[in-house]
């Protein structure tokens, strides 16, 4: 899971099911460091928009994760 957290901006959003919603990559990466041992079930990506100039593009994009417990069916986000 932290390897997610390296594809994201500095200032990313997470929003973890029931509270409030993380901001920066410090945040999001504390959060996943107390989780239990989750997997990634499935990763939803909408609203993708390409940017690109002199060669060089970027990528912006919303996206949603349902994560599974090891021990568990599924939880959402």
């Amino acid at each position: 899971m932290m390897g997610a957290v390296s594809l994201c901006v500095d200032d990313v959003v997470w929003l973890p099911p029931n509270q409030p919603a993380l901001r920066g990559k410090n945040a999001v990466a504390a959060w996943l460091a107390v989780l239990p041992d989750h997997r990634i079930r499935r990763i939803q990506i909408t609203n993708v928009q390409i940017h690109g100039s002199s060669g060089l593009a970027h990528k912006l994009a919303d996206s949603t994760t349902w994560l599974k417990r090891a021990d568990e069916t599924a939880m959402s986000r």
